[in-house]
């Protein structure tokens, strides 16, 4: 009878048939489902269902029926998935000689160029400057004393193997994460300043000479040391701290946690003596201190 119809296709199943009979094939339908169909007087309407395999099999069903034909087409193309590009990863390279006295680099090709001749240097490197975008190099680098200020390096990863001295990093508006491999720490160790860090990874470090300074990192969320066992700690300012947690902790000279917004658990669970000073206070949501 002529007139409109809606097509409609539920529950469906592709299959293959070959010599040992029906083998489902996984499909997908491409037509619209239900699509809109005219039947006229007297004519033959043709209709298409479309479908695409998934894995590839080569299928093509074709059937008749009526005044009405259903043509169903499979595209069984393979859509090969272009993977995305990965970035290049940089890899430390440093020279094999020392350098002794201060130097101030604040050129990316400065810093390049000192690396290249130099392994070690003794006294006070200074980084310093919106030129400097890279400091891969550091991790391969024997350092004294060290001062990071004012550059654009995202990342900064200290040397595994060799001395990591003295360190100040502060006021580098592009880094994001600093990290420490190393179990000892031989210097004082002071991040001010630095609006994006959100991540400290202090994941080894079992010992740290001198004080550990954490002020002003609005985005910095937690600060963990699973393996310290000793600490001189001031954390101060850090708007979205919530957690600082040193479990393994049995002493230390002083600490001084105060100010931090968002402080919710301080862990000092091993916690056996303070030979100094004891201060936690302005921490307004600070709600868990295990001692």
């Amino acid at each position: 009878q002529e007139g409109d119809y809606r097509l409609s296709i539920n529950n469906w199943t592709l299959y293959r048939v070959d010599d040992s009979g029906a083998v489902q094939v996984d499909a997908e339908l491409l037509t619209d489902n239900p699509q809109l169909v005219t039947i006229y007087g007297g004519e033959t309407t043709n209709t298409i269902i479309r479908f695409k395999t998934i894995n590839g099999s080569q299928e093509e069903v074709s059937f008749e029926n009526g005044d009405l034909t259903i043509v169903v087409e499979v595209d069984d193309t393979i859509e090969e998935e272009t993977p995305e590009p990965s970035e290049p990863q940089t890899i430390a390279s440093c020279g094999e000689d020392t350098f002794t006295g201060d130097v101030t680099i604040t050129d990316q090709s400065e810093w390049d160029q000192f690396t290249a001749e130099y392994g070690s240097i003794r006294w006070v490197l200074t980084l310093q400057g919106n030129d400097v975008v890279d400091a891969t190099n550091l991790a391969c680098m024997d350092l004294w004393d060290t001062i990071i200020e004012d550059t654009q390096v995202e990342t900064l990863t200290f040397s595994e193997e060799g001395k990591v001295g003295n360190l100040l990093i502060q006021n580098n508006a592009s880094l994001l994460d600093i990290s420490f491999p190393k179990e000892e720490h031989t210097g004082s160790l002071k991040v001010f300043d630095n609006e994006q860090v959100a991540f400290i990874n202090t994941e080894n470090l079992r010992t740290a000479a001198s004080s550990m300074q954490f002020i002003g990192n609005p985005t910095l969320g937690a600060l963990e040391f699973p393996s310290l066992v000793e600490t001189r700690l001031v954390v101060q300012d850090n708007e979205s701290l919530n957690l600082i947690e040193m479990p393994l902790v049995e002493w230390a000279y002083s600490i001084d946690v105060s100010d931090n917004g968002e402080l919710e658990r301080i862990d000092l669970s091993s916690m056996e003596n303070i030979i100094e000073d004891f201060y936690i206070y302005e921490n307004s949501t600070l709600n868990n201190i295990d001692l």
